[in-house]
């Protein structure tokens, strides 16, 4: 009697398994290694400012990539990223435009709002102001901005990112000095959550900013800063670096002395346990707990997916299907 109960339980399983099989795909390892490959030489040319060369390893990467994952691969949501700043870099910035808007599609297509996401968008603005379309630059960003916070903690990076954005794309319709003002925070935020390399553009640009109005201290001050950031994460022959210490030269040319900034802090993160607790929260309306319930108890299931996404099976990689993956995709990890 148990047996044939058995029976039929066996034969599902088996053919949900075998089903699932099926769905998923199988990348050759040897194809695998060699795109990382690729992708890896290309970021250490594009860091050394051979942004050609860059650009040329990066998309044969990719291309590798296209036949087994598609456009929407969500393991190598970033790559497109890096071939569009190789483009910015070399002076295309329609044609980093397209690379850019790639790269945003595989996050809107898994409903991935993140830190990463931000940085697209501020790329994208970029290669929008540099096309004189300042108005649509502002759009993109002060939605994406709205969608941040509506979905984030205040402590969470995106947000810091797109407020630089923000205030890239408010440099031309708004005030410059609350511009200036924004990128500088927004940097400070990016340097003590761990990201130095990333907030040196902030420095960067608030340097400038400053010395546009005319404070060459404060210029001198956020150059510094980036310089020495630049440097140390990038090296001493990267673009960035070369142009942060071109423009403290100027700053600090026009300025006698400098005061140090005051440093921001951000909360630490939360452990599960804490987020618990912060459901009950006074002050938290109903779609808020819901919204925040969903995603403790979704955690432990998107743990499990991404441990099995990408594993090794003899000379392959598995990858599961992308309906398993949609909302909990690779570019969210």
């Amino acid at each position: 009697m148990l047996r044939r109960m058995a029976s039929p339980a066996c034969f599902r399983l088996g053919s949900a398994i075998a089903l699932l099989a099926y769905a998923c795909t199988f990348v050759p390892e040897r194809t695998w290694q060699q795109s990382r490959e690729l992708y890896r030489s290309g970021e250490q040319e594009l860091a050394h400012g051979r942004a050609a060369e860059a650009e040329s390893r990066l998309s044969a990467a990719l291309a590798l990539r296209e036949p087994d994952f598609g456009l929407n691969d969500d393991l190598a949501a970033r790559w497109p990223d890096e071939i569009g700043s190789a483009r910015l870099a070399r002076g295309d910035p329609a044609a980093a435009e397209q690379s850019f808007r790639r790269a945003l599609a595989v996050y809107v297509a898994y409903d991935c709002v993140n830190a990463d996401r931000a940085r697209i968008v501020l790329h994208l603005g970029e290669s929008l102001l540099r096309q004189d379309r300042a108005a649509e630059a502002a759009r993109l960003v002060a939605a994406e901005r709205d969608r941040a916070l509506e979905r984030l903690s205040p402590e969470d990076a995106a947000p810091v990112w797109l407020e630089i954005a923000w205030a890239i794309s408010a440099v031309a319709p708004a005030s410059l000095g609350v511009a200036r003002l924004g990128v500088e925070e927004a940097a400070r935020r990016l340097a003590t959550d761990g990201s130095p390399a990333d907030a040196a553009w902030g420095f960067y640009l608030s340097g400038l900013l400053a010395h546009v109005l005319g404070d060459a201290r404060a210029a001198g001050e956020a150059l510094e800063e980036a310089s020495r950031l630049s440097l140390e994460q990038r090296g001493p022959v990267h673009p960035l670096t070369l142009a942060c210490q071109s423009a403290r030269a100027r700053a600090w040319a026009a300025a006698l002395s400098a005061t140090a900034a005051p440093e921001m802090t951000l909360s630490p993160r939360r452990s599960k346990f804490e987020e618990f607790l912060a459901l009950f929260e006074p002050g938290r309306d109903a779609d808020w707990r819901l919204r925040n319930l969903e995603n403790l108890l979704d955690d432990p299931v998107d743990d499990v997916k991404h441990r099995l996404h990408g594993m090794r099976l003899g000379a392959h990689r598995m990858f599961l299907p992308r309906v398993l993956m949609r909302g909990s995709g690779d570019p969210c990890k």
